[in-house]
């Protein structure tokens, strides 16, 4: 599966200012960084850092100092790739194109599912299960949605605050 750009870069998928883009690749290249320079900093005094820097590297706590900064220049490699892809308009709609193309494949499985359910008769044997399309391992796909539904949830419950607000402002 593709890396999805957009989550690693941390903007909206409708997002189509370049200095938005520019701003937002820097920003997480420079958090790649800090973390690298901390982690250094670390195994310099022969400690353990902190989770979250190897988190956001993707590497575990064991990992050596050149394990580290190979993990480091992978990440800002894939933040360059993504700013050089979104910036350009014509491979960002190619780009855009095969993300859509894989997110349909990636419903397959359920889709394939929901017939078997419906016509048991087509139920394949335990021997042959449906294959599930490889996610990656750095953003569960679950995370995008269920995102979108915490943000719809605030959004509410600001036009609520908002619209209690004005009433009791404007409709004494």
């Amino acid at each position: 599966m593709t890396q999805n750009y957009y989550l690693l870069l941390g903007i909206p998928q409708d997002t189509v200012k370049p200095e938005v883009i520019r701003v937002a690749a820097e920003t997480r290249m420079n958090e790649f960084k800090e973390a690298f320079e901390r982690l250094q900093r670390c195994a310099g005094r022969a400690e353990m850092g902190d989770a979250y820097d190897y988190a956001i590297l993707e590497t575990s706590h064991t990992a050596s100092l050149a394990e580290i900064k190979e993990a480091t220049q992978r990440k800002i490699a894939a933040i360059k790739e993504a700013y050089q892809t979104l910036i350009n308009p014509t491979t960002r709609v190619s780009y855009d194109q095969m993300l859509v193309k894989e997110s349909s494949l990636n419903d397959l499985p359920m889709i394939l599912r929901q017939s078997t359910e419906k016509h048991p008769h087509l139920k394949k044997s335990p021997s042959s299960p449906i294959p599930t399309p490889i996610s990656s391992p750095t953003i569960p796909e679950h995370s995008f949605g269920s995102s979108l539904n915490w943000l719809w949830l605030f959004v509410a419950i600001g036009l609520i605050a908002i619209g209690g607000f004005l009433s009791l402002r404007f409709f004494r």
